[in-house]
């Protein structure tokens, strides 16, 4: 190899490591931008005054029933799903039975 090709490689693994640092950090950037919106929205719905001089009651022993409830809703939206699967499958079979009973009446076979 020439020196210009050993140039170019190192210029090329110069690129590619500044891309992998650039890249990095919009990562970082993001995830700080993430947490502050998330910080944010979470002091505006648990903040105790609400800028004009009412006070917000937030029920905290109601978090856990409210996160027991969405894991709740999960497993019956899989039930659900399960049956749904169920339901369609016999559809489809009552269909192919009415459409091969119609061609044996048609064609008498």
């Amino acid at each position: 190899m020439g020196d210009e090709a050993i140039l170019a490689q190192s210029k090329s693994a110069e690129a590619v490591n500044a891309a992998a640092n650039a890249a990095e950090a919009v990562e970082r950037a993001r995830e700080a931008q993430m947490a502050s919106a998330f910080a944010k929205a979470l002091q505006e719905v648990f903040s105790i005054e609400d800028g004009g001089g009412r006070k917000r009651f937030i029920d905290v022993s109601r978090v856990p029933l409210i996160c027991q409830s969405i894991v709740g809703i999960d497993k019956r939206m899989s039930a659900i799903e399960d049956s749904l699967k169920w339901v369609t499958r016999v559809v489809i079979g009552a269909v192919i039975l009415a459409l091969l009973a119609l061609l044996f009446k048609t064609y008498a076979i």
